[in-house]
């Protein structure tokens, strides 16, 4: 199942955004109080960024379309990954606050937003060793096909991959509080992952596929990677346990045995599969040549 690094084919260039720590986004006011900002196509929106981002194409169309929404009480979240819609409910992490969002989108009720789990990482931001932490909590989230009463979810704190019957988690409480929670891997050899991202789900098998990039390990005092420190360098390569940065497949009819699929990625971040389940997009977030592969899916 491993991919070889010389037939890895960038199909496709992207930008992601990642402000620094100490900079203040275009949308949001020093409380962190944030408004949406419409600009003309063209303008960079944040000089500072990771990626430095525009706004191209006729934006103004998805502004003023009649199925857009902005949620009541939504203004105000910080940080989103890993969106997860279950019927009329959708998940959303926050890793920065370690937190995951649950929003109803009921038809025939109001929508509502509440903090549906805390320590969505595992840990406990406010000790000495873990405050310091950018990132603490959960990232990623897939419906397990296997058995759909369970949410898999990857938890940068704790470097791990687990799921659990979030539906029926208790609102506010801890993430290792949520009902039949069970970890499906938080190593590989001997070695901790470095903080599992995205994850996404195979229809066919029930495998589960994650990346595992570097950034749950992010410090506050040092929100920077590679060009954007001021060294030039990356810290966080040398606080990885493992040596790399991959992309893993857990194999769920042989015991969750594990296997890397690709190391040729220096920041691995998004999954998805096409919708005949037969490639693999994997988004690279590395600086300066951000892309898309795509890798042809195989039997074992």
């Amino acid at each position: 199942m491993a991919f070889l690094c010389l037939l890895t084919v960038v199909l496709l260039v992207t930008v992601t955004q990642r402000v620094e720590s100490n900079d203040i986004s275009p949308f949001c006011d020093a409380e962190n109080h944030c408004d949406p900002l419409v600009v003309s196509p063209g303008k960079i929106l944040n000089e500072n960024a990771r990626f430095p981002i525009s706004l191209e194409g006729d934006w103004e169309k998805v502004l003023v379309a009649p199925d857009v929404t902005i949620i009541p009480g939504t203004e105000n979240v910080f940080w989103t990954e890993g969106p997860l819609v279950r019927s009329e409910v959708l998940y959303v992490s926050d890793p920065v606050h370690a937190l995951i969002y649950r929003i109803s989108t009921a038809e025939d009720s109001d929508y509502t937003f509440e903090i549906w789990a805390t320590h969505s990482g595992g840990i406990d931001k406010s000790l000495p060793e873990n405050e310091n932490l950018a990132e603490p909590g959960s990232n990623g989230m897939a419906t397990d096909v296997l058995d759909p009463e369970f949410v898999v979810i990857n938890q940068q704190g704790l470097r791990r991959v687990v799921r659990c019957r979030l539906d029926n988690h208790k609102a506010g409480a801890p993430l290792s509080e949520c009902p039949d929670l069970e970890v499906i891997t938080d190593s590989f050899g001997s070695s901790h992952y470095n903080s599992p991202n995205d994850v996404v789900v195979h229809p066919d098998d029930g495998s589960i596929w994650f990346t595992d990039p570097i950034y749950g390990l992010l410090e506050k005092n040092r929100f920077c990677d590679e060009l954007s420190c001021s060294t030039g360098e990356s810290y966080l390569d040398a606080k990885s346990e493992i040596g790399w940065q991959g992309v893993y497949r857990v194999d769920r009819k042989h015991n969750n045995f594990v296997e890397l699929v690709t190391k040729c990625h220096r920041r691995p971040n998004g999954l998805g599969f096409t919708p005949d389940g037969t490639k693999l997009w994997v988004a690279d977030s590395t600086i300066g040549i951000p892309s898309w592969t795509a890798y042809d899916i195989r039997e074992p």
